[in-house]
C-alpha cells in the first residue's frame, strides 16, 4: 500500500518537530516537504507532490490563506487541512471563505498527543 504523502507548512520549527514526532508514529504517513511560510512552500511544491498539507494559518510572509488559495488553483489535486493556535471565529470564517474544511487547532492537537511526543 503507498503511504499518504504529507507536507508541514508551520512558521515554529518546534510545531514542524512535534507533528513530524506524531507523524511518524503512523505508518501510512511520509513526510515530504516541510515549510516555513507559504513563500517556501510554494516553492518546494516544484519539487515534491504531498497529497495533504497541513497548513498553518498565521505565518509571516505568505499566510495560510494566502498560500492555500495559490496551491488550490495550482495544484488542485492536493488537499489541506488548516491548523492555528486561535480557534476564534474569524479564522472559521475565513478558512470556510477560502474552501477549507477542516480546522485543528494545535492546543488541542498536542495537549491529545503529549504522551507520545515525550517518548
Amino acid at each position: 500500500m503507498n503511504k499518504i504523502k504529507l507536507a508541514i507548512v508551520d512558521d515554529s520549527e518546534e510545531m514542524r518537530n512535534a507533528l513530524k514526532r506524531l507523524i511518524h508514529l503512523e505508518p501510512d504517513f511520509e513526510i515530504v516537504l516541510q515549510a516555513e511560510n507559504g513563500v517556501n512552500l510554494l516553492e518546494l511544491l516544484e519539487t515534491a507532490s504531498p497529497d495533504i498539507i497541513l497548513m498553518d494559518i498565521r505565518m509571516p510572509k505568505m499566510d495560510g490563506f494566502e498560500a492555500t488559495e495559490k496551491v488550490k488553483y495550482l495544484y488542485p489535486n492536493i488537499k489541506i487541512i488548516a491548523f492555528s493556535q486561535y480557534d476564534i471565529e474569524s479564522n472559521i470564517i475565513e478558512i470556510i471563505f477560502v474552501g477549507l474544511k477542516v480546522l485543528l487547532v494545535k492546543e488541542i492537537l498536542l495537549r491529545n498527543y503529549s504522551k507520545q511526543f515525550e517518548q
